[in-house]
């Protein structure tokens, strides 16, 4: 099942295997309509936005769609839900991440980090929440893409001297990512970290 709140994006999710559902996360029972008979819910959605208003809008999607998403889990029998973020809610650091690296979202993954937050204070109990931190997805549809074709067109701003080094997943393997969590994850280890095997320099 995947939300729409637009229903020319039907055939989108359709095409990806699953079942249209007309809803919004601002309205509670929509949302409540279209996860009943789920297991478990996925909350992804994101909105175009930016430090201008503070990130209120996308705060809005994410942080508040997460307390939304969580309590409707508990109403409609859900027994887990599963929060999309990323990996830079975590500190630069040249290492392999871990569970004991330190944290320092800043800008949009102070977002992320946030709708994190907000799933586990508002599930119920018997709500399991999940969080993956994937790297940075790419693919088609993937943000990473504007960045890709500015590239190739007049160049991509690059700090320093553009050494930084990016952890990268495939937008498919991102879903199967997703899928083994929703399927397999413990609360025991609520938060999991997906990438490719290997980093790629931004130089």
């Amino acid at each position: 099942m995947g939300l729409i709140r637009d229903p020319t994006h039907a055939e989108t999710v359709r095409r990806a295997g699953g079942i249209p559902a007309l809803g919004d996360l601002a309205d509670r029972n929509s949302v409540a309509r279209a996860a009943a008979g789920c297991r478990a819910i996925v909350h992804v959605a994101s909105v175009p936005g930016g430090p201008e208003d503070g990130w209120a809008h996308d705060r809005r999607v994410r942080v508040d769609g997460s307390r939304t998403l969580a309590r409707v889990a508990g109403e409609v029998g859900a027994d887990r839900l599963v929060v999309g973020s990323g990996y830079w809610v975590y500190a630069s650091s040249p290492t392999t991440l871990s569970d004991d690296s330190p944290l320092d979202p800043r800008g949009e993954s102070r977002v992320n980090f946030e709708a994190e937050a907000a799933a586990f204070e508002s599930a119920p109990s018997g709500v399991d929440v999940l969080v993956v931190r994937p790297g940075m997805v790419y693919g088609d549809g993937a943000w990473f893409r504007g960045m890709v074709e500015a590239v190739r067109a007049d160049g991509y701003p690059m700090p320093a001297p553009g050494t930084n080094r990016w952890s990268l997943i495939e937008r498919s393997d991102a879903g199967r990512a997703f899928a083994r969590v929703v399927e397999r994850g413990a609360p025991a280890m609520p938060t999991w970290r997906w990438t490719t095997r290997r980093s790629r320099s931004g130089s």
